[in-house]
């Protein structure tokens, strides 16, 4: 019923539409059983005066994978990047600034993985992330967009005194949108139960090229060799937990530099396939010297911590 009238249906109606004038609506269902059929109802209420809501964000592509690398051929001591070749390299910056401080990596559609230190003591609205950037010294570059911050997660047990635990997690505020070319995508977590000692892993990052010198605009990248913890502590004074992974050139001249910081530390899977997240840039004595290794937080101990923080978000799958 609606205002002072009635309407009454029968048969086969397979939509009906109706206005009340009021806030109040009475529908009345009866039904003669013949047969076997039965019969189905459903009701929707809806404000006919309501603006019509924003089209919901497409979600990220169906074919998207995680840890592929874009390379057609082939940080201090490092190389320049090829273009878009490591598509999980997003950076942080601040609010009303063009300069990355601090590096990161996208893991899910929503989320990105950096460290503590580089976001500890600071608020949402004052960064944002950038993703699809290469040269900062050409502005908007085609796949080049800046995400706001909704909330900021530093690992509950984070200590800036031993900088153990030196992860956060950034929700932003929208889902990224994954190209089908591959050039913003995110990177692969690692399995649990790796140590990864003695591989080859790649660190990325606009970081300075040399201790307190200037910051390239370009991406960079450098090989290093992880190491056991074992050896790590014999170099550094035992202060590596179990909760960080070593890695540098025991002459020193390759290593993560100031503004790497959070940026990632990848090696290939056993598969050969795809890319793993197994390193943050976390900390170290000065930048490439002999005998002064580069510890990054060890991913694979956050898995559950990152899992459950998350929850069901947008990943894409390995290769």
């Amino acid at each position: 019923m609606y205002g002072n009238t009635s309407s009454r249906y029968c048969g086969r109606v397979s939509a009906l539409k109706q206005t009340s004038t009021s806030n109040q609506l009475t529908v009345t269902f009866k039904a003669t059983r013949i047969g076997n059929k039965g019969f189905h109802c459903t009701v929707t209420a809806s404000d006919p005066n309501a603006p019509t809501p924003p089209p919901p964000t497409p979600p990220p592509s169906s074919s998207c994978r995680c840890g592929v690398v874009n390379r057609n051929a082939k940080i201090v001591g490092g190389v320049v990047t090829e273009m878009y070749e490591y598509p999980w390299q997003t950076a942080i910056t601040s609010i009303a600034s063009n300069q990355p401080f601090c590096g990161a990596s996208i893991i899910a559609s929503q989320w990105i993985l950096t460290a503590s230190h580089c976001v500890y003591g600071t608020t949402a609205s004052s960064i944002k992330i950038v993703v699809g950037e290469y040269d900062w010294s050409k502005p908007d570059e085609t796949n080049e967009t800046s995400y706001t911050v909704e909330k900021i997660y530093t690992h509950p047990d984070y200590s800036p005194v031993t900088v153990n635990n030196d992860v956060a997690l950034l929700k932003l505020s929208q889902p990224i949108v994954f190209s089908s070319d591959n050039k913003v995508a995110p990177v692969c977590l690692p399995p649990p139960d790796l140590l990864y000692e003695n591989v080859n892993a790649t660190v990325t990052g606009w970081g300075t090229l040399s201790s307190g010198g200037p910051q390239p605009t370009m991406l960079y990248e450098a090989v290093v060799p992880t190491m056991t913890n074992a050896k790590c502590n014999t170099l550094l004074n035992n202060q590596v937990t179990a909760n960080m992974i070593c890695a540098g050139i025991d002459a020193g001249g390759v290593d993560t530099c100031q503004g790497d910081s959070g940026g990632p530390m990848v090696t290939g899977s056993q598969s050969g396939t795809y890319m793993e997240l197994i390193g943050v840039v976390s900390w170290g004595y000065g930048c490439a010297e002999p005998n002064k290794p580069g510890v990054y937080a060890r991913v694979n101990k956050f898995l559950t911590w990152i899992n459950s923080t998350i929850g069901a978000a947008t990943k894409c799958p390995h290769p």
